[in-house]
């Protein structure tokens, strides 16, 4: 009997078997479609973010395959599916990139018998008038190419197609993207030529500066606070701490944010409370002690809407010592503030990321630059960062890019003024204008235009006794440009000029000879030394003489007397008729 029923059972599992097989290869297959890898991205965002419960976990009924055995189990699956490996996915090779290899013909070479006889595409890409050509092939086959192609007869020279690369650079600073300022004016461009040297000090005369900020403490000279009277120029509003890293903030340095000047040194003066207001003495103060410590530049992200003339003398004792003295244009839309319309300041207006004047920038004759002052990502107390807009954040854009300037010509402030307003991108309306100044301030060109132009060759006379002719006349005229200076608000806008300009110009003519001589002139002239500053009050004008007048009315009274005799003459030769 017992060995009957276990033949019963043998039999039984045989015919079972397949059956249970069966299911439990469908259970893993749905398995392994819809449930995430470990290596997926959701199964690593749930690892990092949330932890299941096991009443989360699903059971074998929500995934509906069948509650497995422990006697299903024990078989081995794998033989019942397909290996992955069986059926491989072809994959196409990607194709190869291609390079340009350029040639030059001989005049009685022509491409088609070049053609013919290499079995090369020769490619016309523009420059036949020059004789070149082009071929494209796989960058692995260059070289070969190269070796045929200088191996045909006709062929005066092949080289392979050079890359090159826009040449700026980028700061590892990781909030340098966001940052559309320094790009708006080309400070990448201009960090190729030059960075800003440490020998250069930018004088912050604001509401001080946060002195433990690390962008900031690796470049701060000591300070004064004129308002505690004291040694400790801590920021306690913000403002300077946030005009301090526009100008100069530590820079490449693989934190933070990355200031226009990266080497000039950091002076930060006081004058400002709490509620970022202050007086003009303090100010005044600040000014002298920046001077006497021996700036080089000054930034005023600060003003006043009526004049001052002790203000005025502390600004004309920094110009007479050669410092650079910016300050912010203001932001009532109207009059430019003080000290910023004084004609030894650069007045600063704000522009925004599309290059356009700020609506409430304010404008006015004494306007000088522009730079970005909308949204502008810098520093805050408390190793913070932050936005602010305004022409306070104009103005410091401006200092920095004068710092690198001034770092590179020997510390001239005034070539370094100069080659920032000739050099400056114009922004509507065309040309100077009591908005933006000479325009949008460009680091690169401004450092382009200060360097000294590269003399050229003398040629040596002709042996022969005819004259050569030249191909380029050269026409120089100066154009210097008188500034006009106004302290009321109603002076016309005609009267306004571009201020401190001395422009050499070139007038180029062109005459045949088969062999042009040109002698390249600069385009601009940078005066070494400013000229004098125009009186405050405009110079009384002359009395105008009385000669003429006095004359005129003589000769009126001949006439009216002769015309009334002559009357009177006609009148008794009729009565005596």
């Amino acid at each position: 009997m017992t060995r009957l029923a276990l033949v019963l059972t043998l039999a039984l599992s045989f015919v079972l078997l397949p059956l249970a097989g069966g299911q439990t290869s469908q259970g893993i297959l749905f398995l392994q479609e819809e449930t995430p890898s470990v290596a997926s991205p959701q199964a690593d965002s749930l690892s990092e973010s949330q932890t299941p419960t096991p009443t989360e976990t699903p059971s074998p009924t929500e995934t509906e395959s069948p509650t497995p055995t422990p006697t299903e189990t024990a078989f081995p699956t794998a033989t019942l599916l397909p290996p992955l490996t069986e059926t491989p996915t072809p994959l196409s090779a990607p194709p190869e990139e291609e390079g340009f290899i350029l040639f030059r013909l001989a005049p009685a070479q022509s491409p088609a018998s070049l053609r013919n006889a290499t079995n090369l595409a020769v490619q016309d890409i523009g420059l036949a008038d020059l004789g070149l050509y082009a071929v494209s092939v796989p960058l692995s086959q260059q070289a070969q190419t190269l070796e045929t192609l200088l191996s045909q007869p006709g062929i005066l020279y092949a080289e392979i197609d050079g890359i090159v690369t826009g040449q700026e650079t980028i700061p590892n600073d990781p909030l340098f993207p966001l940052q559309y300022a320094l790009v708006n004016i080309r400070a990448p461009q201009g960090w190729q030529l030059n960075t800003g040297a440490a020998s250069i000090t930018i004088a912050i005369v604001d509401s001080g500066v946060d002195i433990s900020h690390p962008e900031l403490a690796p470049k701060l000279l000591p300070g004064y606070d004129f308002v505690s009277m004291d040694s400790f120029p801590q920021d306690e509003n913000g403002h300077g701490t946030h005009v301090a890293g526009i100008a100069a903030a530590q820079s490449d340095n693989g934190a933070g944010m990355a200031g226009v000047s990266w080497g000039a040194k950091i002076l930060p003066v006081r004058v400002l409370n709490a509620s970022n207001s202050g007086k003009y003495s303090d100010v005044a103060l600040g000014i002298k002690y920046a001077t006497d410590q021996g700036a080089q530049v000054i930034n005023l992200s600060l003003g006043g809407s009526t004049p001052s003339s002790a203000l005025e003398e502390a600004i004309n004792y920094a110009a007479a010592h050669g410092v650079a003295l910016v300050a912010a244009a203001g932001n009532n839309g109207g009059g430019i503030l003080y000290p910023a319309a004084y004609p030894a300041v650069i007045a600063v207006a704000s522009t925004d990321s599309a290059n356009q004047r700020a609506a409430s920038s304010s404008y006015g004759a004494a306007m000088d630059l522009s730079a970005p002052g909308v949204s502008i990502y810098s520093l805050s107390p408390g190793g913070a960062f932050t936005y602010k807009s305004g022409t306070s954040m104009a103005s410091p854009h401006v200092a920095g890019a004068l710092a690198v300037l001034m770092g590179a010509n020997g510390g001239n402030a005034w070539l370094a003024r100069q080659a920032l307003e000739v050099s400056a991108l114009d922004i509507n309306p065309t040309g100077w204008d009591i908005y933006t100044g000479a325009g949008l301030i460009q680091l690169d060109a401004a450092l382009q235009k200060m360097a000294p132009p590269t003399p050229s060759p003398t040629p040596s006379p002709s042996p022969t006794a005819t004259p050569s002719i030249t191909a380029i006349a050269t026409a120089p005229r100066a154009i210097s440009v008188t500034p006009v200076y106004s302290w009321g608000e109603d002076v016309p806008v005609v009267a306004a000029q571009a201020a401190f300009l001395t422009v050499s110009a070139t007038v180029l003519l062109a005459s045949p000879s088969p062999t042009p001589t040109v002698t390249p002139t600069p385009a601009f002239t940078l005066t070494a030394s400013p000229p004098a500053l125009a009186p405050r009050l405009p110079a009384p004008k002359d009395s105008p003489s009385l000669f003429l007048p006095c004359l005129g009315s003589l000769l009126l009274s001949l006439g009216l007397g002769l015309a009334a005799w002559a009357s009177r003459r006609v009148g008794e030769k009729s009565w005596s008729r």
